[in-house]
């Protein structure tokens, strides 16, 4: 169900790492999360977008329309029924 609110990641991790960076202060920590996160989405960009837009076709790019890639939505979205 978390892929209803955003495309991929996994979001506890993401917000562990965050704490961790916050409860130790440590300014090597926030570059080093900054090149995961570009590292990871270069990934997203390059590689799984395409795959999976060539794996599922119209049905992916109509979810990829309604769901943001990295910022969660409130609501849950739910696949038109015509699609």
């Amino acid at each position: 169900m978390p892929f209803t609110f955003v495309t991929l990641g996994n979001p506890d991790r993401t917000a562990q790492f965050g704490a961790e960076q916050i409860i130790i202060g440590n300014v090597s920590l926030f570059e080093y999360g900054g090149l995961v996160w570009l590292f990871f989405h270069l990934v997203v960009l390059i590689y799984e977008e395409p795959t999976l837009t060539a794996s599922f076709g119209s049905d992916y790019a109509a979810f990829c329309a309604e769901v943001p890639r990295w910022i969660p939505r409130l609501t849950p979205w739910t696949a038109h029924p015509d699609v």
